[in-house]
């Protein structure tokens, strides 16, 4: 079994969930060929032991990489990588103040979103502020204003 461990590390300072820090180590170790299609993962516990992160947190990244299709499962046997198409697995909705478009920083937005996160765009007017209605698809909201010069993420 491969070194899990070397390819997946938690940031304790990160604004980024531990389950979304180890579904994106997973799928950032198959785009670079660390981990292939059949590879089994460490159990649900080596992971929690070895990373010190909680159950719910490895489960939860397990199910996320079973929803889009990375890993499976079979009971009693564990967990094991069985495709290496993957789909974004977050999207996330950046608002831009109308004065900011032209100053997007994307330094700072990659510093708050994995790369596997898809970002809309939708400009708004510090005058009259109303979200597009379809705000419950994104799991973040990014917020860029006039008045700060970091983003505000906001869990949707």
């Amino acid at each position: 079994m491969k070194n899990y461990l070397k390819i997946v590390r938690i940031d304790e300072n990160s604004v980024i969930p531990k389950y979304r820090q180890i579904a994106d180590a997973i799928l950032l170790g198959l785009e670079e060929g660390l981990i292939v299609k059949g590879d089994v993962l460490p159990s649900i516990h080596e992971f929690c032991v070895g990373l010190d992160v909680s159950k719910n947190s490895v489960e939860r990244a397990y199910n996320t990489l079973k929803s889009q299709g990375v890993v499976g499962s079979i009971k009693g046997k564990g967990f094991f990588i069985s495709g290496t198409q993957t789909q974004p697995l977050h999207k996330a909705l950046v608002l831009l103040d109308q004065s900011q478009v032209h100053r997007i920083n994307i330094a700072a937005l990659s510093g708050i979103v994995s790369r596997e996160t898809r970002l809309d765009f939708y400009n708004y007017s510090a005058n009259s502020f109303v979200l597009p209605e379809n705000v419950r698809d994104y799991e973040w909201l990014i917020i860029l204003s006039n008045e700060q010069d970091e983003p505000h993420l906001i869990a949707v």
